[in-house]
């Protein structure tokens, strides 16, 4: 049995897999931002689901830059007080088994490249807009090479002055948020969701470029929402993009809710946990 999780900065998503394939267990809960809460509640989880059972591994996402050991958080814009917690150390000693971590839109992407929209795709950007913006490049399957993970919504767009504007603060729930003064649950106006649409084609349009995929995939809360419309966003992408013969296609995730966790399970069997 395995214990699977996607922490992200509002939600987390937690399950488990019995037969190292299908996903048997799924519940959606509020992230606890007390790292201690949090340990407590992931540790309860794991121990209600096996009811009595053991587990032959862990895995899951974390939402921020993970150390080169992929141990620890060492930067988590949304989730500042998990920062260099030893997270994976913590559910091996309680729960005993193995730790496998990676970044949490990573894990999405995993799962969307392997068993979602880009499964028939050999290169595949995937763009997570929710909380925060994350994003990862796969290539047949597997999460590209790199050394700190990919954080494609740290990229700057704009310069006013002395001020960086990177493409997170303008498309994503928590700088929406805080610069409309609400919720983007508040926010109904289809003229500023147009116009935000348009700011995730600029983000996806420097995406292709750096990255060439032969897909894009956008997912997170504000995609699966359908708060931001991927259709537009693939209009005006066709508009901007110039360099390449054609843009790629861009599409929403179909993975839902469960991406993260699916993604976790696969990243177990290319780690030839799971066999």
């Amino acid at each position: 049995m395995y214990f699977l999780f996607d922490i992200g900065g509002t939600n987390t998503r937690v399950g488990i897999s019995k037969d190292g394939h299908n996903l048997d267990q799924f519940e959606k809960l509020p992230t606890p931002q007390n790292y201690v809460e949090a340990l407590d509640f992931l540790v309860g989880k794991a121990t209600e689901f096996a009811d009595g059972g053991e587990y032959l591994a862990i895995a899951g996402g974390l939402p921020g830059t993970l150390s080169l050991d992929k141990m620890v958080l060492t930067n988590a814009p949304n989730l500042k007080p998990w920062i260099n917690q030893p997270i994976a150390s913590d559910l091996k000693q309680r729960l005993n088994a193995p730790v496998h971590l990676m970044n949490d839109t990573a894990a999405v992407g995993l799962g969307e490249s392997s068993v979602g929209a880009g499964k028939d795709y050999s290169i595949v950007a995937f763009i997570g807009i929710g909380t925060g913006v994350g994003g990862a490049r796969f290539i047949d399957n597997k999460l590209d090479e790199n050394r700190w993970g990919f954080e494609p919504g740290h990229h700057i767009l704009d310069i006013e002055g002395n001020k960086y504007i990177e493409w997170e603060k303008l498309i994503s729930g928590s700088g929406i948020s805080k610069s409309m003064g609400k919720p983007t649950s508040e926010i109904k106006d289809p003229v500023f969701w147009q116009e935000v649409a348009k700011k995730v084609a600029v983000g996806v349009h420097n995406t292709v470029v750096f990255w060439s995929p032969d897909i894009v995939i956008l997912g997170g809360g504000l995609i699966n929402s359908e708060a931001i419309n991927t259709n537009e966003v693939k209009e005006h992408l066709d508009e901007i993009q110039t360099i390449f013969r054609s843009a790629p296609p861009v599409v929403r995730s179909t993975l839902g809710e469960q991406g993260g966790l699916l993604g976790a399970l696969t990243l177990l069997k290319q780690r030839q946990v799971i066999t």
